[in-house]
């Protein structure tokens, strides 16, 4: 196979191919061939990578899921890639939504606490305070909210590693 056909590959297997790839993979293989790059930053395509790789879904169905919602959404016919999405290409006024980097960015990022997980960087720190389960969490970078089945919630400073307050259960 010539590199001019490898490249000219429909994008139904285009996506296949790189369904296969971890990320790093992934965005070097991008950046040989402008097309490979505009379903790499293609939002709905790190979705469904995240998908197959993190989600509980039926890996197969949910690459051809893509697939298919791309080959309907962008393709016709007579061309591999949309005119209007080629052409920005060529000419360099192709805008990637910020969408597409936010799919991207949550690919990466849970690659990296896995790798840590993986690899024994990760460290436990307990914080003491419920008398129940812990049934529910939100945080931040500085701020930790933790609920229980015994009714509390406790605000939690995150730098240094301490309570900041309690609210006591709910008194029936």
């Amino acid at each position: 196979m010539h590199e001019s056909q490898f490249h000219d590959l429909p994008a139904v297997l285009v996506v296949n191919v790189l369904s296969y790839l971890d990320g790093s993979d992934i965005v070097c293989a991008a950046s040989m061939h402008r097309n490979w790059y505009i379903i790499a930053m293609c939002d709905s395509f790190w979705k469904s990578i995240y998908a197959l790789r993190w989600q509980k879904v039926d890996a197969k169905q949910q690459g051809r899921n893509f697939a298919n919602e791309f080959t309907s959404k962008y393709l016709n016919s007579k061309t591999a890639f949309p005119l209007q999405v080629s052409q920005a290409a060529m000419d360099g006024t192709l805008e990637i939504s910020t969408e597409s980097v936010e799919w991207m960015t949550l690919y990466r990022e849970r690659h990296i606490v896995e790798r840590n997980w993986v690899n024994g960087k990760a460290t436990i720190t307990t914080l003491n305070g419920h008398n129940g389960t812990i049934t529910c969490l939100q945080f931040n970078d500085s701020r930790l909210v933790s609920g229980s089945d015994d009714g509390s919630m406790m605000l939690w400073s995150l730098l240094p590693r301490q309570e900041v307050r309690m609210q006591p259960p709910h008194q029936h």
